[in-house]
């Protein structure tokens, strides 16, 4: 939470610094990866989701044709 916030502002004042400037660029390039970051970490969190989910799924199935197995 707070490194959102903190990214968010950091977001707000490159707008006021010049682009061209090293470190503008380097704080850009983190709040990119940061943002990356969680991303990666929601895709991961779905994926995991998705799947407990089949794997419920399966152990239904087989509970129900027990003689399919």
């Amino acid at each position: 939470m707070a490194n959102d916030l903190f990214g968010g502002l950091m977001k707000g004042l490159s707008g006021f610094m010049p682009q061209d400037d090293p470190d503008v660029k380097l704080m850009s390039a983190q709040s990119d990866l940061s943002d990356l970051q969680q991303q990666e970490t929601a895709i991961y969190a779905d994926i995991l989701t998705c799947m407990a989910r089949r794997q419920e799924a399966c152990q239904e199935c087989i509970r129900q044709n027990p003689r399919r197995v």
